[in-house]
């Protein structure tokens, strides 16, 4: 027979990820260039490419026409293709068939016309018990590669105009030309503005007040505004010894930060990132912010007149925010119908009808029992050392 291939890898659709699109990489990657192997694959497009990258021999599958081979292997999940000759058949089965056949999997006819495989002794025992065929034990292909540590940034922001975000999405670009594997966290009250940058190395962390744990495990706090008075998040991050990526706009050179991280042009000419991952983990230093003078601007004494404080109460949203797709900013988003979340006294008689809808958007309201303040106290700081 004159063969297209004397093996065919043959696997009708490849997810964007999943542990059958490992295999298929694993096998490529390991075997593609001392067997002749041709994968005959559908699916997405970054699959696609990776195993082109490695150099193995990838054909879309074309029903109309004919390919021949020695031995065929195929998918649990899958009948052997009518336009694929053979000489030999071999299926490997990745999942334990009776969990599938829970959600409407049906074993394929043509089980006895192959020689079968599973990827772990449970997988082989059910498939012998319900297909009635011999099912071998064939361990997943693992390689190895060299990891690069991960190089990680963190962002805490709004997502609005000012903040840089075509900044932030060329730099992303940057990183991916180089080949530098980043995970990007981007702190903020709204997922469906970190879709819009728009690579999946960016995380949504959902905004909390306080992050400074999230800041301490970064390897560089990132700020890319157009501008900006005098941001907390980067001046909290040189607090805690990391290092920041800033635009170098005018608040930068009121402190002395200069030798503290990367100082970037707002069209981010001077960006390094090659740079930037070579010095991750090599900055060492103390920062101390300028002293602040609100103990002098607050005036001294005491009013002994009553008055109301602020109370905080729980409501639950009804379904017209849900329904009109209306965007509720204590509870970071559009509510589902009867989730709950926090509000003040104000806002109760605008969510209850008073608003440009005269819709009302929360019911049972309840009071939430007040908790005793915490009182914060400065750390006294070092004292300078005298210039001799």
């Amino acid at each position: 027979m004159n063969y297209d291939a004397i093996n065919i890898y043959y696997k009708e659709y490849l997810a964007e990820m999943g542990g059958i699109e490992t295999v298929t990489y694993n096998i490529a990657a390991k075997y593609a260039h001392k067997k002749d192997v041709l994968f005959l694959i559908g699916g997405h497009p970054n699959q696609i490419k990776r195993l082109i990258k490695l150099g193995a021999k990838v054909a879309p599958i074309d029903k109309n026409k004919t390919y021949r081979c020695k031995r065929v292997f195929v998918t649990s999940e899958k009948e052997i293709p009518e336009f694929i000759i053979y000489d030999e058949a071999v299926r490997i089965s990745h999942a334990n068939p009776e969990d599938l056949m829970r959600h409407g999997f049906k074993l394929p006819k043509d089980m006895d016309k192959a020689i079968n495989y599973g990827v772990s002794r449970d997988v082989c025992e059910t498939t012998e018990k319900l297909a009635n065929v011999k099912c071998e034990y064939c361990p997943n292909p693992y390689i190895e590669e060299e990891v690069k540590p991960l190089l990680k940034l963190i962002s805490p922001q709004r997502m609005t105009w000012e903040k840089g975000l075509p900044l932030m999405q060329k730099m992303a670009a940057e990183l991916d030309k180089h080949n530098i594997p980043f995970q990007w966290i981007v702190a903020c009250n709204n997922y469906e503005d970190v879709k819009k940058l728009d690579n999946p190395s960016f995380m949504f962390l959902k905004s909390r007040l306080d992050i400074k744990s999230f800041i301490k495990e970064a390897d560089y706090l990132v700020l890319l505004s157009n501008t900006e008075g005098s941001p907390m998040a980067p001046q909290e991050a040189l607090m805690m010894g990391i290092p920041i990526i800033v635009t170098h706009i005018p608040w930068v050179d009121d402190l002395d930060i200069q030798d503290k991280g990367f100082f970037l042009n707002l069209d981010l000419s001077n960006l390094d990132v090659e740079e930037i991952y070579k010095r991750k983990g090599t900055f060492k230093f103390n920062w101390n912010p300028p002293e602040d003078f609100w103990g002098d601007l607050l005036l001294d004494g005491k009013c002994e007149k009553e008055i109301e404080l602020m109370e905080l109460y729980k409501a639950k949203a009804t379904g017209f925010a849900k329904e009109k797709g209306i965007y509720i900013g204590e509870a970071n988003g559009i509510p589902e119908e009867g989730q709950e979340f926090e509000i003040t006294k104000d806002r109760i008689d605008v969510l209850l009808g008073n608003n440009k809808y005269n819709a009302t958007f929360i019911k049972d309201v309840r009071k939430i029992e007040t908790e005793k303040p915490v009182e914060i106290e400065d750390k006294p700081k070092p004292k300078a050392k005298k210039k001799k």
